[in-house]
């Protein structure tokens, strides 16, 4: 699996990814797996976090599946599930045959002002105003009617509008949500320039239309940026992955004023990169504030860039108050790193936003790879991988919201060749995107050993894995026990050491005494005391055991471990 190895450390370094790290982290807290209906529906192409579009606190998800055929050949198919509970809120359909409608969702925010979040979908071949011209659909949240429909027009050159789509925030400072698409196959600009269009969600009305310049394909992927000038107006990027600007398909990826429609930065790859290709999944995103400046930063992948390899990909993360670059990763070869990128908030809980950056072909058997890095430094924090090799597990990826109401941004991730209901049909993912989910507290002493006895676990924190393991070394060879209460204690004295968990009714007694100077207890979930144990509570550890060669009391602790549990 490709895991981070820390080249250079300060802000701006490469960072390469090699097949030497840690354990993988977090994969079995997956919260929903959600599975395309038919073969070769390609669910999952395209994903997102939908917001809070019933209103009940919780927020939902939108998955596109362009390949499905239930209202004719490739006509295309969207999903939106409740966070709450994962059931299905709205299912629509493309008009017709080989629209691929969903080929591009987003979450559009409250675009009408009504308390409920909304939701975006774009056709790209949808035949509307012309072959090929391509539509993009504002639905509502509230009861899923249809809002607006933005149609591209073959006439003007401006075909398959809706290759892209995202939430582009309230760019004009009406209060109201707005929202981008993209037509990567226009040429209103010249061969190819590509299309972007910005429309507001209260009125509908065309706000930026933008072209790129010939042979751009700009429109690739279209985003939200966030407030990257910090003026109070939010900013998008886009990209156009066939531009030349920094060589022969370098890619380009641009950010644009909200307030103004004017350029803010304009990044360019080098050549061979395809900055910005979208492989129908979001490359280009607001990144949030990741070097803590209070400007909103950006980042895009170049999934095909072979600097250490053929198609090992790249990602980069600029700062939006002056373009610098902030963290350059590399993938190993034939990983597509870069696939799919995305704002993860702070998963870290450091003050600094971090990002998601998936990897269609990576892991060790090219199952895909979805893996969430420090905004601080670009250090690898956490990786999921696909059930299966070639499931494209990461083909998408993006924030989905506080989907459980932990009050951390999770993640939803797409794997477009999964085979779980059929061949091809696809799935998409939710997970918790929180990385920090155990800490240290309290204080230990020395004891008979030489050594101050600390608590840590093995296994994962997620109780479907079922190889959560208690250890506190060192300790002396001697019995000993694992306090486990639901609440925390200030240090209070306790024999030779201190006491730190409250309601200690529950003891967990290890099988046998110590060896190697480690007190380990493996947490049975199925059976008192371990069963008390929920997905999503907290609980607290400490170790107590007995010290007779050091004289005084006759037993120590080790400090105290605070835990959160997953699925």
């Amino acid at each position: 699996m490709p895991l981070l190895t820390r080249l250079l450390a300060p802000s701006g370094a490469t960072l390469i990814l090699s097949l030497a790290g840690p354990p993988l982290f977090g994969q079995d807290c997956r919260m929903y797996l959600f599975d395309g209906v038919e073969s070769v529906d390609r669910f999952g192409q395209n994903v997102d976090g939908a917001g809070d579009v019933d209103a009940d606190g919780h927020a939902d998800l939108i998955v596109g599946a362009p390949l499905n055929d239930t209202n004719g050949a490739e006509a295309g198919m969207v999903r939106v599930f409740s966070g709450l509970d994962g059931t299905l809120l709205y299912e629509r359909l493309g008009d017709d045959a080989g629209d691929q409608f969903g080929k591009s969702v987003s979450g559009a925010g409250d675009a009408n002002g009504d308390g409920y979040d909304d939701f975006v979908v774009g056709a790209p071949y949808d035949d509307n105003v012309g072959s090929n011209s391509g539509s993009v659909t504002l639905f509502s949240g509230r009861d899923g009617s249809v809002l607006h429909v933005f149609n591209g027009f073959s006439a003007l050159e401006i075909r398959e509008l809706g290759w892209s789509v995202g939430g582009a925030g309230d760019v004009n400072g009406d209060g109201y949500d707005d929202v981008i698409a993209g037509g990567a196959a226009s040429s209103a600009g010249g061969l190819f320039a590509g299309h972007v269009r910005v429309y507001s969600g209260s009125t509908g009305t065309l706000l930026y239309p933008i072209d790129g310049q010939p042979g751009d394909r700009l429109g690739g992927s279209v985003n939200g940026a966030g407030d990257v000038d910090a003026d109070g107006y939010d900013d998008f990027v886009v990209s156009g992955w066939a531009s030349d600007r920094g060589g022969t398909d370098s890619g380009v990826v641009i950010v644009y004023s909200g307030r103004t429609g004017a350029l803010r930065h304009a990044f360019a790859g080098s050549p061979g990169d395809e900055l910005g290709n979208d492989l129908h999944g979001p490359s280009v995103a607001g990144a949030g504030d990741v070097n803590g400046d209070g400007y909103d930063d950006v980042i895009a992948g170049a999934r095909v860039h072979s600097g250490p390899g053929a198609n090992a990909g790249r990602v980069r993360v600029w700062s939006g108050r002056d373009g610098s670059v902030l963290h350059t990763l590399v993938g190993t070869p034939g990983a597509f790193f870069g696939t799919s990128v995305g704002a993860v908030g702070d998963a870290d809980e450091d003050g600094y936003a971090d990002f998601v950056v998936g990897a269609s072909l990576g892991g060790a058997t090219f199952q895909g790879t979805a893996q969430i890095f420090s905004g601080l430094d670009g250090h690898l924090l956490t990786t999921f991988e696909g059930d299966s090799p070639v499931d494209l597990f990461g083909r998408s990826v993006a924030p989905a919201g506080d989907v459980n109401g932990d009050g951390f941004v999770d993640l939803i991730v797409g794997a477009d060749q999964d085979d779980h209901s059929a061949d091809d049909s696809g799935s998409a993912s939710v997970f918790h995107a929180r990385t920090v989910f155990w800490r240290r507290y309290c204080l230990s002493n020395p004891n008979s050993t030489g050594g101050a006895a600390l608590a840590s676990f093995a296994g994962s924190n997620s109780i479907a894995a079922d190889d959560f393991t208690l250890h506190a070394a060192p300790v002396p060879d001697e019995v000993g026990i694992f306090f486990f209460g639901a609440s925390r204690l200030p240090a209070l004295p306790f024999g030779d050491g201190f006491l730190c968990v409250a309601a200690r009714q529950l003891r967990l007694l290890p099988p046998s005494t110590p060896s190697s100077f480690d007190l380990a207890y493996q947490v049975d979930f199925t059976s008192p005391p371990g069963s008390r144990i929920e997905p999503g509570s907290t609980w607290d550890f400490q170790a107590w055991f007995r010290d007779s060669a050091a004289g005084g009391s006759g037993y120590n602790t080790s400090d105290g471990i605070e835990v959160t549990f997953c699925p």
